[in-house]
């Protein structure tokens, strides 16, 4: 019996690794999640849940985090100075990110690579049900790019016009297949 609680809380904590690791990369890589301080926003209280739920209250941050924001605080302090510019929501911004990648280190511990090995892998092998199809069917990739109209990013701004002509379904980016380049989840192959 106890084994069993064993193997179910196991099953847990690779469920919310998982999930840690999907937040983390498509707030890096896939336009849905980026485009907007908001989707960052929400994709990081979850991750927060996700901290609370794996590790509860022992998660603390290191001395070679502050130290690399007290760097990265004089630097920004120096770009305002030199350029007369303070731009706040680019910097929030950057510091919820960096507080992103560190909770989510934080949840994965050790087994970040082999998490990240996973992910690429299964993404790789959806991103081939997606591509293949549309390499020999060129018929269907009109049609996919009409669905993807459909799943617009939220909240996305529309300073970031790049990126907003992005054409993605989640979980695939049409962008780059006239290019024979097969993108998957990433905005870049």
């Amino acid at each position: 019996m106890k084994s069993n609680l064993l193997y179910k809380d196991q099953k847990y904590q690779n469920r919310i690794d998982e999930l840690t690791m999907f937040l983390l990369i498509a707030n890096t890589a896939n336009p849905f999640f980026y485009l907007s301080v908001q989707m960052l926003s929400i994709s990081f209280a979850a991750l927060l849940l996700l901290l609370f739920l794996k590790k509860g209250a022992g998660f603390r941050l290191n001395g070679y985090f502050w130290l690399y924001m007290i760097v990265l605080v004089v630097l920004q302090i120096a770009q305002c100075l030199v350029y007369h510019a303070f731009p706040l929501k680019t910097f929030l911004g950057e510091y919820l990110r960096i507080a992103f990648a560190v909770v989510a280190i934080g949840i994965l511990g050790d087994a970040f690579f082999d998490r990240f090995v996973r992910f690429v892998y299964v993404f790789a092998i959806i991103s081939l049900c997606f591509y293949i199809p549309c390499i020999l069917f060129r018929g269907l990739i009109p049609i996919l790019e009409n669905l993807a109209g459909h799943f617009k990013a939220p909240f996305a701004n529309a300073a970031y016009s790049m990126y907003n002509d992005s054409i993605n379904l989640i979980i695939f980016n049409l962008n780059q297949i006239d290019l024979y380049r097969n993108s998957g989840f990433y905005w870049e192959p």
